[in-house]
């Protein structure tokens, strides 16, 4: 596969736009806070922004790697990295999707990793799933969802906020508008 990296991966001029596009809106985002995401970690915390700086790290890295198993470790060891890091701090209970996914939508936004979509699409395209275990293609899909909604919404920022927090979230986002 890495033969014909060149050939596949982003070859398309809409991937392209799409990752420009992706990346201002990730870029204009940068005034949240892990409190506005209801995050159940303290940046602050010296030992929680060493794991946060290696989750957003890999994330960055992904882009660097050629064959698709690679950029996919890359997602696992960020996705990892979040859930050992949200086990240690966390009151004794599992660590379910609604701890998980607030920090790596923080983690995604503070690292804004570069062609995040194109990454995504060609590991999605070309893992083989046969070589797949479910906790890796749950990392995936849930990889996923944060782009997704960031790419789609139509005016990043508050919009974007309310959607995520329909779902349940006391915050008051209107302060804002």
């Amino acid at each position: 596969m890495e033969l014909l990296y060149d050939l596949v991966f982003a070859a398309d001029e809409a991937d392209e736009s799409k990752d420009l596009l992706l990346q201002e809106k990730i870029r204009k985002l940068r005034w949240v806070r892990a409190e506005h995401l209801h995050a159940k970690c303290d940046p602050d915390d010296p030992v929680v922004r060493k794991a946060f700086e290696n989750a957003q790290d890999n994330l960055i890295l992904m882009d660097s790697q050629r064959a698709p198993l690679d950029k996919l470790h890359r997602v696992v060891t960020a996705s990892k990295t979040i859930f050992d890091l949200l086990s240690k701090g966390g009151s004794g209970s599992a660590v379910g999707a609604d701890d998980f996914m607030p920090v790596l939508i923080y983690a995604i936004i503070k690292a804004n990793p570069p062609m995040l979509y194109s990454n995504l699409q060609y590991v999605t395209r070309f893992c083989n799933p046969d070589k797949l275990n479910s906790g890796e293609v749950r990392l995936v899909a849930r990889s996923h969802a944060p782009a997704r909604c960031m790419h789609e919404s139509a005016t990043v920022g508050l919009r974007w906020l309310r959607w995520w927090y329909r779902f349940g979230s006391s915050i008051d986002v209107e302060w804002a508008v």
